[in-house]
């Protein structure tokens, strides 16, 4: 047995297989190459649907000229203008053609208070209500949530450009619209059950 042999934590235990017949010895449980994999075939995918290859298609259908470096460079560029946009960078927002749009004046918090437990998607992340109001330093107005959250999901530390609504650890805070906020009974759990984000609505 290896406690025969007084080991002491740390240290690094070299094995080496003398069975003969051992599938180890080919390399069976290291090398993937020899796990059979399944491999469907083009024909198969073409049919599918919901599939970024169908997906490709419609949008070609509707423009010709569609690539998918082209869409990737178009929505990168968006995604900046929108960030330039929160942060009063004087860049306008691109907006998304099929999007709604959403107020967010003082009606779009209301039965918020500071001190409430909340959860904010996406990621169903929750934390508490540190501050509500508007953010003059953001370009993009309207009112905010400042969330503390309860593990390190977040994109903030309570302050914006030098100015501190909240206080929150780094990677603790964040702000959020309303419209990404459910006020109620969320108690605390545990960091593998939270998600980050990537959403447009958060800081």
């Amino acid at each position: 047995m290896l406690g025969y042999f007084g080991l002491e934590h740390g240290v690094t235990i070299h094995c080496v297989d003398l069975d003969p017949n051992s599938g180890s010895r080919g390399g069976q449980y290291e090398d993937v190459s020899l796990v059979q994999k399944y491999v469907m075939s083009d024909e198969d995918y073409d049919e599918r649907k919901g599939t970024l290859r169908a997906w490709g298609r419609e949008q070609k259908a509707v423009d010709p000229s569609f690539t998918y470096t082209k869409h990737e460079r178009e929505h990168r560029a968006k995604v900046e203008a929108n960030r330039k946009a929160k942060l009063g960078e004087g860049c306008p927002a691109v907006g998304d053609d099929n999007a709604t749009e959403v107020s967010h004046d003082k009606e779009s918090v209301r039965g918020m208070d500071i001190g409430m437990r909340c959860e904010v998607h996406p990621g169903g992340r929750r934390g508490s209500i540190q501050f509500i109001g508007e953010i003059p330093k953001l370009g993009s107005g309207g009112y905010w949530c400042g969330v503390r959250f309860d593990e390190p999901v977040g994109k903030a530390d309570g302050s914006i450009k030098g100015k501190r609504y909240f206080e929150a650890e780094k990677g603790y805070g964040g702000f959020v619209r309303a419209k990404n906020v459910a006020v109620g009974d969320y108690p605390e759990r545990s960091f593998e059950d939270e998600l980050d984000s990537d959403s447009d609505d958060e800081l």
